[in-house]
């Protein structure tokens, strides 16, 4: 998997490209280590394909490590297979999940009020 980032009116934005299945552990570090610094975050689920249960973890720890340092983050552009995982693994509740871009940002921005 490949991850780029940007970053859109002082948000980082992490976006997320192929399947989140294999090479967790190198994935997770290298996202991890682009989130670092970064006080709220949206990932884009635009391009991601595939995720599996260890792709899921990493994102469940991305979300409660940014909690316990009073940031944000949160998710956008699901497809409907990523979404349906989502949905089955009750992670749709557990995540701040927007339809598109324009919506996480606004989104992050009523946060930070």
């Amino acid at each position: 998997m490949k991850i780029s980032e940007s970053e859109v009116r002082g948000i980082k934005i992490v976006a997320l490209i192929g399947k989140f299945d294999s090479d967790y552990e190198a994935t997770e570090q290298n996202l991890f280590s682009m989130i670092a610094g970064n006080k709220n975050v949206i990932v884009d689920c635009k391009d991601l394909t595939c995720i599996n249960s260890f792709g899921l973890r990493s994102l469940l720890m991305l979300v409660k490590n940014m909690s316990k340092e009073d940031g944000v983050v949160v998710f956008c552009n699901l497809n409907d297979n990523v979404k349906t995982i989502f949905q089955i693994t009750g992670f749709i509740h557990l995540f701040l999940v927007y339809n598109g871009r324009d919506e996480a940002i606004d989104a992050v921005l009523k946060s930070e009020q």
